[in-house]
């Protein structure tokens, strides 16, 4: 564990990157796809509202057994330039340090808990190793939780720290965020949740069990269980499509058909990227873990992806555009359905998102 590991699912609400890859924050991941010195540099900001709840996951290096080892803390930035490195906390009137922030996101209820699971590891892919044990934090938050209202641009830093025995030294690592556009409504996005019915590994690195609302660090648990609604909000829309059927029958005499079965299902077309000038590659990544979870909802509405094929191969799922190779943006479509038949009934209110979590109290108590 000599080295500083941070790992990011693709879920998270908003792109989190190292900054000592190519400086193209502003546009798209550091180190992941970049700009190339040919390309057209075209800027994107994620899309956040101020009610928007948003969850994030990082693994980094250690364990909780060596709890001095390693640790990650999560910031609120208002100020931001990838090109130096230079950043602010929010509240803060220096640069440059963590101290002074007017927004906690360390303790609860934003900050969520730390845990190990068994067999979470880091294997270096370039070497034959044990793997190093890695321990995962939660943190989940809105703006208007934090008590924030002012329109423009923000920035999350992660910051890993790693204990290094010889010599006896502190070294920390920071990870910013792709740069959040916050404001009351962004009437040309769609906001994609999902959940998760277990923790899932794989490259979907996710955690939906052990985290509270009342996270207590020197128990390293709490009361009130938390069980996160992934979300992420980009530009698109959904259009109808022509409904599919199934149709079955058979032929009788003078080759007259038979019906023996029918069933249509309203098919719809999801488009992202659309109506603005497109989304980097990234984005598209973090749909893609949005529709491919247990259960997802594209503005609180349930669908599911029509795919026909039981095959373990490798699929096409999206078909992307983008005007020219020199341009960074893109756009993509893929076919998606509704997922329950009992969407067919008008409902008033909605029935809200599920969250699996069951309130002692609102059970009956029983009767006399």
């Amino acid at each position: 564990m000599s080295n500083p590991i941070g790992l990011f699912p693709a879920s998270n609400s908003v792109y989190i990157s190292d900054p000592t890859g190519l400086p193209v924050l502003g546009q798209s991941p550091f180190g992941v796809y970049g700009i190339q010195n040919w390309m057209y540099p075209a800027k994107y900001q994620s899309k956040v509202t101020f009610d928007d709840k948003m969850n994030f996951i990082a693994h980094v290096q250690g364990d909780v057994i060596g709890e001095q080892n390693s640790d990650a803390k999560m910031y609120l930035c208002d100020y931001y330039d990838p090109n130096t490195g230079t950043y602010k906390v929010i509240g803060s009137s220096i640069y440059n340090t963590t101290a002074g922030s007017s927004v906690d996101l360390n303790s609860a209820p934003y900050f969520k808990g730390k845990q190990q699971l068994v067999g979470n590891s880091y294997l270096n892919p370039l070497s034959a190793d044990n793997g190093t044990p890695l321990k995962t934090f939660m943190w989940a938050f809105s703006f208007t939780d934090l008590s924030l209202s002012t329109s423009g641009t923000y920035y999350l830093l992660v910051m890993n720290k790693l204990h290094l025995d010889e010599p006896n030294t502190d070294t920390y690592t920071p990870y910013f965020s792709e740069p959040m556009m916050v404001q009351a409504a962004w009437p040309k996005t769609l906001l994609f949740q999902s959940t998760f019915n277990t923790n899932k590994s794989d490259n979907w690195n996710i955690v939906v069990t052990g985290w509270w609302n009342d996270y207590n660090p020197s128990t390293r648990t709490g009361t009130q269980t938390y069980t996160p609604i992934f979300q992420n909000r980009c530009e698109g829309y959904v259009i109808d499509y022509d409904p599919k059927a199934v149709q079955v029958s058979y032929l009788q005499q003078s080759y007259q058909a038979l019906q023996t079965f029918g069933k249509w299902v309203r098919m719809k077309t999801l488009k992202i990227g659309e109506l603005e000038t497109g989304i980097p590659p990234h984005i598209l990544e973090a749909i893609s873990a949005q529709i491919l979870a247990d259960t997802y909802y594209i503005n609180g509405y349930p669908y599911i992806n029509f795919n026909t094929s039981n095959s373990t191969q490798l699929g096409d799922m999206w078909k992307s555009r983008r005007p020219n190779d020199a341009y960074p943006l893109l756009y993509a479509s893929t076919m998606i359905m509704e997922k329950y038949q009992g969407q067919a009934a008008i409902v008033t209110p909605p029935p809200p998102i599920p969250t699996r979590y069951f309130d002692p109290a609102s059970f009956s108590p029983g009767f006399a």
